[in-house]
This record gives structure tokens, C-alpha cells and sequence, in this order.
């Protein structure tokens, strides 16, 4: 240690003067953090002092922590917590008297045991010492500001004492000052944040979008350095990371969700108010790993509420020695947070709200569709009743003329006219039984059969009338897939799809039947089995594909517009769901998902 030269004391008086007056130049001009910084290096300097510490008391608490230090080691100085009472600071703090220390602390009337305490320590190393508390306008002690010299060095004197009093005295008042200005700002900012979500609850924002923009708010508003915000999903036990700022997303994942699911320990998952890092590290050894790996240690965790449960989480952080307003920002993120459920509770109903109204209305279109069909189908069996009985007598009137134009050789006209009755007849009597099939449809007799063999059944049945057509088919089974179902229905469901397809392909092309895993089964349970039929013809466009199954709406030129009707009658009587898409390379898909098997 270099030792200092003596100062007149004319220039000391002077150098102390001005760093007062620099003080009060600073306030308007000067951040917190550097403002304890350059208090602590211009008490040095004025007082020709080796090293510096400045003690902040916390608000409303009796711990105090170093702000700022001069000629004190980084790690040394961000150690450093005493009580009030501990120690030599922690006893200026509490009595609010300045001490100077030229021998013995102990000896001090402030520092000796009788006086309350523990016994104070002796540092060999130090000369003599100074240490004043800083006061704020109504008398609290706001901290301690502490000088020292050491050996060998001139002592502090009385007059010394005098001026360091006084310039920790102003000290006080311009760290209060700054603070008023520094709260006034972060209440602006913290109604200007409220006022937004405010608007995001008028705005009706998602919920990704409003913890988006919570988490902008910790950080921006608030002024925490990194944030991340948990969310807890509507079904299953994986939290997921929907925001986040300044932490590397993807820190943690689960091993239940493929690599994706982020991983949240479960001590974290059901608090009920904010609360610090520190302290839930030191009951929860799996969360103090988890805030480890993260690299938080000063930090607040604080639980967003909905109808009374847990539904996200926020986490925010600050780096290690700026503690100082700590408190007072973790009561910020609270009601900060609280107005956020508010939001978020919200944006959940508006939600299921705005599902509720789309059940209902899909509802709606069920009830109303059933109904249609029950009413259409009484016409439709009325219809065809009425019809069977003079169909029956014109075709056996037309063929009883046919023989007899046979027995006697009339023209051949005639005859070719009767045939052409025949003909019509048979057409309009398939009519009647689809009209009365689907009117009063046959329910299905279920048993274990291989969908695949039904299948193969209907292709090898078709195959031959396909060739005449010029179509090629291709088959891929997944075989066996066991089903519960009636073979005779499903089978005449996919032919139906097969001759629909082969009909789409006038000039010929390419059918692909195949029966594959689905993943899931329409009623819920797994596994289910997937029957694909696509044509390689001009697809369904998008805009028929819903009234596709609407009966007697049909394309062609000839047809009832009841065979897609039918198979999705049949197809819903077995528990399963039919839709139609876009083929890979063009034409129409057709998918039938059925449930598989039970055991």
C-alpha cells in the first residue's frame, strides 16, 4: 500500500466542500447504481481515504447490503449482508451515530458489549476508520457509509468526523431524492403497463399473446434482466415455455414429450403468491437445481391465478449485487401479475365462450341435418312403396310382350321398344331399393372380420369390369386388421367408392385401394384402421365436398345422389368417420376410419 502524503488542510477543506457541491449537481443526472458509485469514490477521495464501503438498508427490512465499495474486491464487497445491530455499520445503523475509530474498536461507548451486540472485531490492517449513517428527511437511516485508512497512515480526526457526517447526511438526502424520482417513474411506467393490459383486455388478446407481452412488461417496465413465463396446459402434466426473454429457450425438456415438452419442477407448479428465489431454493432442492442450471440467483417467482388455481408462472431475475430495490420490484410483479390473470381468466372465457358457440351451432346443423333426413327419408319410403307396385306390373306387362312378339314375329321395333321398358323398369326398381334402404337402413350385424379381406373381395369382384374400363389398381394391406363390423355393408360401401372413382376416369386411369394403421380410432380408444380409396380423375372441388353426402345431391348426369348418403350411413352405424381430400399428384381421396377390434 502506497502511503498518502500529507494535505494542508486548507485543500482537504476544499476537496470536501466540492465533492458536497458535486452531489447535488449530480441528482437531476445520475442512474441509482452510478450515483452510490460515485458517492462512494467522492467520499474517498475528499476524506484521502484508502477504501469505501456504502451500505444500503433494504426497504421496510433490517438487512443491509453493499451498493458500492472503492479499494474492496468485486466478490468481497457482493458478499457482504449485515443486520441492523451487527457489527460496526449495522450499530451506526442502528443508533444513527458516527463513530471514529482511531484504536480499539471495542473501546468505542457504541461498540462495546454493554452497549448491546456481539463483540466487534479488530482488523489489525486498518489505521483509523469513519462511519456515518445516511439519513433521509424524516431521521430513517437509509445505510451506512463507511472510510478507512490504512497502516501506516495519518488519522482520522474530529474534524474529519464533523465533515464525513455531514456529507453522508446529504448523501442520504440525495439517494432519497433520486428514489422519489426513480418511484415516480416506475409507477408511470407501471400504470402504463396496467393501462395496457387494460386494453389487451378489451382487445381480447390470446393467450400467447398476452404472457408475450407480460413478459415484456417484467423486463421493460418492471426492469428485471431475464424473464420466462410457464404456462400449464389444459390436459397432461408438461408446462410449456410460451415466453421468455433473455434466458435460452429449450433449457430443460421433459423426457414425456419427444425431446419438445420443457421441463418445470414440480415445487414450482402450484405456488399461490410471489415469492423469492432464494428462499424456494433453500426448502426445494429440485427447484435450486433447476434456478442453477438457469443461472439465477437473485430472482422472484410469482404464479399468474386463475379461479383460484395455478395457471402460469412467471420467472424474473436480476444479476447478483443489484438486490437493492428487489422488494419492492417483486411487490410490482404481483400486481402486475394479478391484473394479468385478470386478463388471462378472461381471454380463457372469451375462448370458451367462442367454442361453446361453435358446438352449439355445429349442433345445430347436426340436429337440423338428422331431422332433414328423418323427413326426407319417411318421403323417400313413401315414395318408393308407392312406386314398387306399378313397376312390378308395367315390367311384367312389357316382358309378357316380349314374348308374345316373339311367338308371333312382329317387327323388330316393337320389340326393341319393350326391352327399352324392361330396361327403364329394372333402373327405376334399383331406385326404389336404395330409396328404401336408405330410408330405413339395415342396422349393422357386427362380428370380428380382416378388413383387408374385405377389401381384396371387392377389388378381385371388380377388377375384371375395371380392366374393360381400362383402370389399373393398386392394393397395399397392412394385414390382418381386425375389426368389428358388418363385411356385406363395408363391402358395398367401398364399392361404391371404387365404381364412384372408376366413373371420375371416363378416359381410364389409376384406383390405389389400401388399409393401414390410423393411430387412433374415431370413438376414442386405439388402435383404428384407415381404408384410403383414391382416382387419379379431376378431385372433388372444395366447394361440393361438404354437400357431398347430402342425399339426391349428385354430379352426374344419370344417378339418385344417394350411394355417398348410403356409405356414410353405413360407415357412422360402425362407429367410424369418412371424409374426402385431395390425392397426392390429383384425383379425389377417400378415407374411411374405423375403430379396430376390441379385445
Amino acid at each position: 500500500m502506497t502511503e498518502l502524503s500529507p494535505i494542508p488542510g486548507e485543500e482537504r477543506r476544499e476537496r470536501q466542500l466540492a465533492a458536497l457541491y458535486e452531489l447535488w449537481r449530480a441528482v437531476p443526472y445520475t442512474a441509482v447504481d452510478k450515483l452510490l458509485q460515485m458517492l462512494a469514490e467522492r467520499a474517498t477521495a475528499a476524506m484521502d481515504a484508502h477504501t469505501c464501503s456504502l451500505l444500503l438498508r433494504e426497504r421496510g427490512g433490517d438487512t443491509m447490503t453493499v451498493a458500492a465499495s472503492v479499494g474492496l474486491a468485486q466478490d468481497v464487497a457482493g458478499s457482504v449482508k449485515l443486520l441492523v445491530g451487527e457489527r460496526i455499520a449495522g450499530r451506526v445503523a442502528a443508533t444513527g451515530q458516527p463513530v471514529l475509530l482511531n484504536s480499539d474498536p471495542s473501546t468505542h461507548p457504541l461498540l462495546t458489549e454493554s452497549a448491546g451486540g456481539d463483540a466487534v472485531e479488530t482488523r489489525p490492517e486498518v489505521e483509523s476508520a469513519l462511519c456515518a449513517p445516511m439519513l433521509a428527511a424524516d431521521g430513517g437511516v437509509l445505510g451506512v457509509l463507511c472510510l478507512s485508512r490504512l497502516r501506516p497512515a495519518e488519522r482520522f480526526t474530529d474534524g474529519d468526523l464533523r465533515v464525513f457526517s455531514l456529507f453522508a447526511a446529504q448523501a442520504g438526502s440525495v439517494i432519497a431524492q433520486v428514489r422519489v424520482g426513480a418511484d415516480r417513474a416506475r409507477r408511470e411506467q407501471e400504470l402504463a403497463a396496467l393501462g395496457q393490459v387494460a386494453e389487451a383486455i378489451r382487445a381480447q388478446l390470446p393467450e400467447e399473446a398476452l404472457l408475450q407481452n407480460l413478459a415484456e412488461g417484467v423486463q421493460e417496465v418492471i426492469g428485471f434482466e431475464r424473464c420466462q413465463v410457464w404456462r400449464r396446459p389444459r390436459e397432461g402434466d408438461d408446462w410449456d415455455l410460451v415466453a421468455g426473454r433473455g434466458f435460452a429457450r429449450g433449457a430443460h425438456v421433459g423426457g414425456g414429450g419427444g425431446g419438445q415438452a420443457l421441463w418445470l419442477p414440480d415445487g414450482l407448479r402450484d405456488i399461490k403468491r410471489a415469492r423469492l428465489v432464494a428462499e424456494v431454493a433453500a426448502e426445494q432442492p429440485e427447484a435450486a437445481r433447476f434456478f442453477g442450471d438457469l443461472g439465477v440467483k437473485a430472482g422472484v417467482v410469482a404464479p399468474l391465478l386463475v379461479r383460484g388455481a395455478c395457471a402460469a408462472i412467471v420467472l424474473a431475475d436480476i444479476s447478483a449485487g443489484n438486490e437493492l430495490f428487489l422488494s419492492e420490484m417483486t411487490a410490482t410483479l404481483q400486481r402486475f401479475a394479478g391484473h394479468v390473470s385478470v386478463a388471462l381468466e378472461n381471454a380463457r372465457l372469451f375462448a370458451e365462450l367462442e367454442q361453446a358457440g361453435r358446438d352449439a351451432a355445429a349442433m345445430e346443423r347436426e340436429m337440423a341435418r338428422t331431422a332433414g333426413l328423418a323427413a326426407l327419408g319417411q318421403l323417400a319410403a313413401t315414395v318408393a312403396h308407392e312406386l314398387r307396385n306399378p313397376l312390378c306390373s308395367i315390367k311384367g306387362a312389357a316382358q309378357f310382350l316380349l314374348t308374345e312378339c316373339g311367338a308371333e314375329g312382329e317387327d323388330s321395333t316393337v320389340r326393341d321398344f319393350l326391352s327399352i321398358v324392361v330396361e327403364e323398369v329394372n333402373g327405376l326398381s334399383r331406385m326404389t331399393t336404395d330409396l328404401l334402404e336408405f330410408a330405413r337402413p339395415s342396422p349393422p350385424r357386427p362380428e370380428r372380420c380382416d378388413l383387408v379381406a374385405v377389401a381384396r373381395n371387392e377389388v378381385d369382384f371388380l377388377r375384371a369390369e375395371l380392366d374393360a374400363q381400362d383402370i389399373s389398381i393398386q392394393e397395399s394391406y397392412a394385414a390382418p386388421a381386425w375389426i368389428d363390423g358388418d363385411s356385406a355393408q363395408l363391402g358395398r360401401a367401398l364399392r361404391n367408392l371404387l365404381l364412384n372413382g372408376a366413373q371420375a376416369m371416363s378416359q381410364g386411369g389409376r384406383l390405389s385401394v389400401s388399409v393401414q394403421p390410423s393411430g387412433d380410432r374415431p370413438d376414442g380408444g386405439v388402435p383404428g384402421y384407415a381404408l384410403a380409396v383414391t382416382d387419379s380423375g379431376t378431385g372433388v372441388p372444395e366447394a361440393i365436398r361438404d354437400r357431398l353426402w347430402e342425399p339426391f345431391f349428385t354430379t352426374k348426369a344419370k344417378g339418385t345422389g344417394l350411394g355417398l348418403a348410403q356409405v356414410r350411413q353405413m360407415v357412422e352405424a360402425h362407429g367410424g368417420d369418412i371424409s374426402v381430400g385431395d390425392a397426392p399428384g390429383g384425383g379425389a381421396l377417400f378415407t374411411i376410419r374405423l375403430p379396430g377390434a376390441r379385445a
